[in-house]
């Protein structure tokens, strides 16, 4: 059967000028599919947030070598989600399964985006935790954004961090009016090129301020290995893992030549890995033997200077544009079920006249409740950590890989299930344990 994919054109809106559109014979019919190019940026964007930011704090909280490995190996474990998620999609292409969930003729049943697939091979209980994921860490994200701006604007201009958090309201709140951000899609170049920049300042610095024999005397000096706040650092590295892995099967569906996506995966991995562990070990090495230590906001130890103030607005500001595709993807994963449980078709005339007011008022009021509690805590990197642990962890490691079994336990061998069952267990223990962690960090 032929479908339509709304995820995928919702996608392709944001980020190309691709349509997935059904044709009267109710085909998928695509024009101008995205490109490997496009495809990658896309990914490294949805990836590369706020989180960077927590790096040199992960490597304090758990050693360099154990925050550095497992950092890796956390990246590792988000490609070999993202194989066996692909492989559950191309199967259910294939096999007929969602024919016969949604009926042959059905085109308003799941789309094959990461909610929709849950919901086609798991069912209703596993699309409510798939939703619950999805809007938690990204309405989490929106928090750590708005708590990255509360913290540090306050230092380099003027202005108390409540107001900026004030300040920043005024234009996410009008972001959110919109059901299609296609004109943000600049803004996702724009984006990586001010994190990019921001990873050259925190180079330079190091770099003029840390001769090799300081970094030889780092290695020797610095924790190693620090087990006590193990979940902490893995709930950091899960963190930045989850917009990957939710985006890749709608990608996938709207790249040019899908067999290509899994390598085109890996490399934004590799080079997403790269830019992370790079600012981490250099922000680690700058800070640890000065009086106040690495900070859980590498940008909280940097000094005012004008090319670090630059920065740090600079990283503001793309803050905006990303706080407002984030939150996107949250309000409208909820809308999209919203709709279908209510028969609407989200966009149209009834949406418009009787549920676009009830949706805003939803929307708004998620903002402002971000707002007051990322004014309201006072530990960033504690909040990557529970965002981690307590959503993201249900995406990357659990619910793919139970997806995955469901579609292949009597056909596969034992030894190939294996690694499927080990990511299902490691997330539910890094799901209880990062979620204490945190919690206890936080509040004491």
């Amino acid at each position: 059967m032929a479908f339509q994919d709304p995820e995928a054109s919702r996608v392709n809106s944001l980020f190309s000028d691709t349509e997935v559109s059904c044709s009267t014979a109710n085909t998928v019919r695509m024009r101008s599919p995205m490109s490997g190019l496009e495809a990658g940026l896309t990914l490294l964007k949805c990836n590369w947030g706020i989180g960077m930011m927590a790096m040199p704090y992960m490597l304090k909280c758990g050693g360099l070598a154990t925050g550095f490995s497992l950092f890796i190996a956390s990246m590792a474990i988000t490609q070999f989600s993202i194989v066996r998620l692909i492989q559950s999609k191309q199967k259910v292409e294939m096999g007929g399964e969602r024919d016969a969930l949604i009926g042959a003729e059905d085109l308003d049943g799941p789309p094959l985006d990461f909610t929709g697939l849950m919901t086609i091979v798991l069912g209703p209980k596993a699309e409510v935790a798939s939703l619950v994921s999805i809007a938690l860490s990204m309405w989490g994200s929106c928090i750590a954004y708005f708590m990255f701006i509360h913290d540090n604007m306050p230092k380099f201009i003027a202005f108390k961090g409540v107001t900026w958090v004030g300040f920043v309201c005024v234009p996410t709140l009008l972001l959110s009016f919109f059901d299609d951000l296609k004109f943000l899609a600049p803004s996702s170049f724009f984006g990586i090129m001010c994190a990019m920049g921001f990873a050259v300042v925190v180079f330079v610095d190091t770099a003029d301020n840390v001769s090799l024999d300081d970094f030889d005397t780092f290695l020797s000096n610095t924790t190693q290995f620090d087990f006590e706040k193990l979940p902490l650092t893995l709930s950091i590295a899960a963190f930045c893992n989850e917009g990957i892995v939710v985006l890749s099967p709608s990608t996938h569906t709207a790249l040019a030549f899908p067999d290509r996506f899994t390598m085109i995966s890996g490399l934004t991995i590799i080079i997403f890995t790269c830019c992370y562990m790079a600012v981490g070990v250099a922000g680690d090495a700058r800070y640890y033997a000065t009086p106040d230590g690495v900070k859980d906001e590498i940008a909280k130890n940097m000094s005012i200077t004008t090319l670090n103030k630059i920065a740090v607005v600079l990283y503001c500001v793309q803050l905006i544009p990303s706080f407002a595709v984030v939150y996107y993807c949250s309000y409208e994963a909820l809308e999209w079920k919203w709709c279908r449980i209510s028969g609407v078709d989200r966009g149209g005339d009834e949406w418009r006249t009787n549920y676009k007011k009830k949706a805003l008022l939803f929307r708004f009021a998620g903002i402002l409740l971000a707002a007051a509690v990322a004014v309201s805590v006072n530990s960033f990197g504690n909040v990557l950590g529970l965002i981690g642990a307590l959503a993201t962890s249900m995406a990357i490691y659990i619910l793919p890989h139970i997806a995955w079994l469901r579609l292949n336990s009597t056909e596969r061998p034992l030894y190939s299930q294996l690694p499927s069952y080990a990511c299902i267990v490691y997330g539910v223990i890094l799901a209880v344990s990062g979620t204490a962690q945190s919690l206890y960090n936080i509040f004491t």
